[in-house]
């Protein structure tokens, strides 16, 4: 929020940066992936930290020669960048940005590839001191890449509905940016690539934007985290919109503000309401742990993936079996419970769901089933299963 108030300052002044300040807090796209661990915020985050400080290389008219101690913003905008590039390999394309913009300096030649190689030296740095393996493993590296570029171009790999909504569809959903703040920060950002004085700020945006957008529309589906680091220059753009209709009269901005806020509503009751919703395996464990003597056993199926810290809330010994050998398990020993769900395919000849069907059911909790492979995302919904198997 801050710096990407930093930013609409610089552009637009404090007016602005009030704005933006309350969009970035309100936007749904952002609000939503505040609450979990994700690469991709703090991605974003770095991205805009690296763009606030290739801003401090050009002069406050944005034209002539940089300000003094060009180097040591070039040094904090490639190690910023690198940062990027280590929380999510794609955000590294931010130098892409910080070299465009020492491109358009108003500078000698050989100042401006010194701060292009400074940036360059610092970005490299900084990757490799936030992602060692990119030195010590790049093999693993690169197989992992290719992982998962193979089941980005296989949709049924990534949904079992198809490749689902297209990153357009997303972008405009109520959930992520709504209808209203694309449409009013795409005009701010064009009305600052038209002005003269503020053209060398988002051109660098614009091959930022292509390096990210362009890529990932190589592929039936990509998520809308994808394209996260995007969302700030966005709502940048819209504070810019609003400060140009404020200098026709306040109360129009004052509109912009009530109809930019009221269209994230929506989304934010959405967010609210499915973040925070309680995980299904920690409930499951509440309600099982009120039924259990600390001499009892429950069998739990690891591919529910329940965390070791939650099984030991249960205060009863819990022994966690693949799903293929749970029927074997349950046969050869007692137990007071065995814990279960409901996968979304069949996973071969052995499964033991017709086995695990005839057992004594005691509750269960949830509506969504499990996916079996560890490249789907879960839910907090997932249905859970507990069952008294049959002595």
């Amino acid at each position: 929020v801050l710096l990407g108030m930093a930013l609409a300052r610089r552009l637009a002044g404090n007016r602005a940066a009030l704005v933006a300040g309350v969009l970035l807090t309100l936007c749904p796209a952002l609000v939503q992936r505040s609450s979990v661990v994700i690469v991709d915020t703090v991605a974003t985050l770095f991205v805009t930290a690296a763009l606030v400080a290739v801003l401090r290389l050009l002069p406050d008219g944005y034209a002539g020669p940089p300000p003094a101690h060009p180097v040591r913003w070039a040094l904090a905008a490639g190690l910023l960048s690198g940062f990027a590039a280590a929380a999510k390999y794609p955000a590294g394309a931010v130098l892409f940005a910080v070299l465009t913009t020492v491109g358009l300096l108003d500078a000698p030649m050989l100042a401006r590839v010194r701060l292009a190689v400074a940036s360059i030296g610092a970005a490299g740095a900084a990757a490799l001191l936030g992602m060692p393996a990119l030195l010590l493993k790049p093999r693993a590296v690169l197989e992992s890449l290719r992982e998962q570029v193979t089941h980005y171009a296989n949709p049924s790999m990534m949904s079992t509905n198809g490749a689902g909504p297209s990153l357009l569809t997303q972008t405009f959903a109520r959930y992520e940016l709504g209808l209203v703040l694309p449409l009013v920060g795409g005009a701010g950002l064009a009305l600052l690539l038209a002005r003269r004085d503020t053209r060398n700020v988002v051109i660098p945006w614009v091959v930022l934007a292509a390096a990210v957008v362009v890529p990932v529309l190589a592929f039936p589906f990509q998520p809308f985290r994808n394209v996260l680091p995007l969302v700030p220059l966005v709502i940048v753009g819209a504070a810019v919109s609003c400060e140009a209709a404020a200098r026709r009269a306040r109360p129009v901005l004052a509109a912009f503000v009530i109809a930019l806020v009221a269209s994230f509503a929506p989304g934010l009751l959405l967010v609210i309401r499915v973040r925070s919703a309680r995980d299904t395996r920690a409930v499951l464990v509440d309600r099982l742990a009120l039924t259990l003597r600390p001499d009892e056993r429950v069998l739990v199926v690891r591919e529910l993936a329940f965390l070791p810290a939650e099984l030991v809330r249960l205060g009863a010994a819990a022994t966690v079996v693949p799903w293929s050998d749970v029927q074997a398990a349950a046969e050869s020993s007692r137990w007071a419970a065995i814990v279960f769900g409901q996968f979304e395919k069949p996973v071969g000849p052995s499964a033991p769901d017709a086995w695990l069907a005839s057992q004594p059911e005691v509750f269960r909790v949830g509506s969504v089933p499990t996916p079996m492979s560890a490249f789907f995302w879960r839910t907090n919904d997932e249905m859970l299963i507990v069952a008294r198997p049959r002595p």
